[in-house]
């Protein structure tokens, strides 16, 4: 079965893998990478994938921003103004949206 937010998510941790860039999946395809046996609870429940979230360091914040460029994601920069702590990602071509926390998980 095709996930294409689980996809992209793979996607982008392999980039930066190969950038030697350390970007770490966090949340529920981090749970979905780790705890393949537990996949059918997610459709036990309904629950259905709705962004990627990362968690990356803030030294490495224009890396971060070059890879998810360079995948074609657009960087919400009046967000990063404002909350320097998280960069905010959305992929034009189907809205989806990328969150990297830097250094601390924060909502």
């Amino acid at each position: 079965m095709a996930e294409p937010i689980f996809d992209t998510a793979l996607s982008i941790i392999n980039n930066a893998r190969e950038r030697n860039l350390e970007l770490r999946l966090i949340g529920s395809n981090a749970f979905r990478l780790h705890c393949p046996e537990f996949r059918h609870l997610f459709s036990a429940m309904k629950r259905q994938l709705t962004d990627v979230d990362l968690a990356g360091l803030s030294k490495h914040w224009s890396s971060i921003t070059s890879l998810c460029e360079d995948m074609g994601f657009i960087l919400d920069r009046r967000h990063a103004m404002h909350y320097p702590d998280r960069l905010l990602f959305t992929i034009p071509s189907n809205g989806l949206h990328v969150d990297v926390f830097l250094d601390r998980l924060s909502y």
